[in-house]
């Protein structure tokens, strides 16, 4: 799947993020906070 209008992202304080679980395009991606987040 892309996303294409996406440009900020924020997972703060998501609990076990599995990354490999996350399957998608972001190719105007600027910001992607992760700030507190256990990343897996």
């Amino acid at each position: 799947m892309i996303c294409c209008n996406i440009r900020h992202l924020n997972l703060t304080r998501c609990s076990r993020l599995k990354l490999h679980t996350l399957n998608f395009e972001v190719p105007k991606l600027e910001v992607l906070d992760l700030s507190f987040t256990r990343v897996e």
